[in-house]
């Protein structure tokens, strides 16, 4: 907006845009620095041109702020967000039209129009950027009811911008607790949008064999001497069984249990056992991403480039996805609910298992939070340009790579029919530009994405030395941070630039697990890919979740910590000491204990412990990479459950 007069002074009336408030706002310049750049009261710390579009100067009209050509922000009730466009028109009598809008004309003052947040004045502001107002409305996440709720601001701490809410009174949300918990008031539902208007109904199972080209895989000793002897087997049991599948009309037929995938193999027909749970009458709720070329070149499944393209569908609706009855939006939510599919997004699918240690953290990511008739759900995530929650209205749609394939192309649901996994990951492909981009996602991006809080971390070793910073990133890449942060890196207040050791380091996992972090782990090497493997079995360049650390346990001196491949359920995990069925685990029974392992610890999930010595390896050649996001995340499973909770 500005009209800067030219010069200014500490004291002077200004007003302020404010992101989370999507308004100006009458502030006063608490500071005028030597480069000129100014502070305002109203965001200290924040450093800005007197010229950006984020400040209005007195004297200045709203309407000559703007002019043909510039780009500015439209919030599209369609779409429930805001959305990048130009001003088309600006009328004699001050009324604009934009570009993504012809003919609407807008007051210049509309709440529907906003300037977008300059890249510098973003990439200057402090790690926590609340500008709250007592008697603001927004949402808060309440983890007792597991739901947004509306709150109202009551009181606005003015040193450090902490807040108190009526729904929580006496209570001080700061920092990244209040970012992540706080949220502007949802958009109303779109026009266009049916709701959950409509008949739903749960009818009871009924299995037919539905006919696809390929093979099941599985063991080959799975075999029966006839097709009908198959179809017993399989329709007697269908909760264990996929179904079978015939080479070249039969007699023989191989049983498949649930899990198997559908393999392409000439003179092969497979037999699925199909169940429709989900009947809606309605009008199904779309998208406007999933087959979107112009927004995503070669589609959604794609984004980078025109490649193999997806067949879409809906699970549990008769399209020959998930149709099996028991789907579900959320179960137990458990970090053994990820499975990582064909596409290299390691980063994302570790952080979200991080995620699913909290439950709660999980739901509040989605409404409504049990399963859509429509197939419509609003998934909010924290986006780095606008440093703010952005909710997407998404689809149940899921990419498969054939018309004949029953599993998504991309994450899986859950051993549980789940399906959560699948729309988190579609909202971020969305977010990042398609499927393509999802390779490049780095930890520290993907958990401030995931959370609301940007106070995230990156340390790496060499030769047991740790050093880290803090990652800035402007909306712009997945990747590319366009800062980094040293101080306060340690928890002693230390830079990052003050090397750490193994030991230390060590420590300092534990101190940030028992704090309800989370932390991601990975091997860096030059020249290496996460198709080759640590002689260990540690896979190179690959994001893993590290779900617990413990120091002395029991008493005994010895560290351990668990961790997980994202790859899941047969995914490799490491041949180390205290592997699955080590013996360590019986020379130190009290350690299994403590550590929860029973027969199903020892699951093939993608979950293993490994010793602190082994964890950072010899000249820090195992795990050499930390993430992590400074947040408590509050509650998280206990460690029984964990152990206990068996999954695919």
């Amino acid at each position: 907006m500005s009209g800067y007069p030219g010069t200014c002074k500490v004291g002077d009336d200004v007003e302020y845009f404010s992101q989370s408030q999507q308004r100006f706002i009458a502030t006063k310049l608490s500071e005028v620095h030597g480069d000129g750049r100014v502070e305002v009261e109203c965001k200290p710390g924040l450093k800005m041109d007197p010229n950006s579009k984020a400040l209005k100067w007195p004297g200045s009209s709203a309407a000559a702020g703007y002019k043909k050509g510039d780009k500015v922000e439209y919030l599209s009730k369609s779409q429930a967000r805001w959305i990048e466009t130009t001003v088309l028109e600006v009328h004699d009598d001050g009324q604009i039209e934009v570009a993504c809008k012809p003919g609407l004309k807008l007051s210049p003052d509309s709440s529907s129009l906003q300037w977008p947040v300059d890249e510098a004045t973003m990439l200057d502001a402090p790690v926590h950027t609340n500008e709250y107002k007592v008697d603001q409305e927004l949402e808060y996440f309440s983890a007792s009811a597991r739901k947004w709720i509306d709150c109202k601001i009551t009181r606005v701490r003015s040193e450090d911008g902490a807040v108190q809410i009526d729904v929580k009174p006496g209570a001080w949300l700061t920092g990244g607790t209040a970012s992540a918990s706080l949220r502007p008031k949802r958009a109303q539902t779109h026009e266009d949008d049916p709701g959950d208007e409509g008949k739903e109904e749960m009818p009871e199972a009924q299995w037919e064999l539905i006919k696809k080209s390929g093979f099941l895989g599985g063991p080959m000793e799975d075999k029966v001497d006839s097709v009908e002897k198959a179809k017993q087997i399989v329709m007697s049991n269908p909760d264990q069984y996929m179904g079978f599948s015939v080479a070249g009309g039969g007699p023989m037929a191989w049983v498949r249990k649930q899990g198997s995938s559908l393999v392409a193999v000439d003179n092969f027909e497979s037999y699925l056992l199909s169940c429709k749970p989900l009947s809606y009458t309605g009008k199904l709720f779309t998208d406007p991403y999933c087959t979107n070329q112009q927004r995503f070149q070669g589609g959604l499944e794609n984004g980078k480039q025109a490649g193999h393209q997806a067949v879409w569908k809906r699970p549990g609706r008769g399209e020959g996805l998930l149709d099996r009855p028991g789907l579900q939006l959320f179960g137990s939510i458990h970090p053994n609910d990820l499975k990582q599919g064909a596409v290299g997004d390691c980063s994302l699918i570790a952080s979200i298992a991080c995620l699913c240690e909290f439950p709660d953290n999980v739901r509040r990511l989605f409404s409504p939070t049990k399963l859509s008739p429509s197939g419509r759900y609003d998934v909010s995530l924290w986006d780095w340009g606008k440093r703010n929650w952005i909710t997407r209205s998404v689809d149940d749609r899921f990419a498969t790579k054939n018309k004949d394939d029953p599993e998504p192309m991309f994450v899986k649901a859950s051993a549980a029919l789940e399906i959560y996994p699948c729309l988190i990951e579609k909202a971020v492909a969305i977010m990042a530009g398609g499927f393509d981009y999802m390779s490049s996602i780095m930890p520290p991006w993907a958990l401030a994405v995931l959370t609301g809080c940007p106070d995230v971390w990156m340390f790496s070793a060499n030769n047991g030395r740790w050093t880290g910073s803090r990652p800035v990133y402007d909306g712009t890449s997945t990747y590319q941070s366009v800062k980094n942060v040293k101080e306060d890196a340690w928890p002693d207040k230390s830079s990052g630039d003050v090397p750490k050791s193994n030991a230390e380091m060590w420590e300092y996992m534990r101190y940030w697990d028992e704090h309800h972090y989370l932390i991601v782990a990975g091997s860096a090497a030059q020249g290496k890919s996460d198709s080759s493997s640590l002689p260990c079995g540690i896979i190179y360049m690959h994001a893993y979740s590290v779900i617990e650390v413990k120091s002395n346990i029991c008493g005994t001196g010895i560290n351990l910590a668990q961790v997980r491949n994202p790859h899941g359920a047969g995914g490799q995990e490491p041949n180390l000491p205290w592997k699955d069925y080590a013996n360590e685990w019986k020379q130190y029974p009290q350690i299994a204990q403590a550590c929860g392992i029973t027969d199903h610890g020892h699951d093939a999930d993608g979950l293993f412990w490994i010793q602190d010595k082994d964890f950072f390896g010899p000249n820090s050649t195992h795990y050499n990479t930390v993430y992590l996001v400074k947040m408590s995340m509050n509650k998280r499973w206990p460690i029984n459950h964990k152990a206990d909770h068996k999954r695919g």
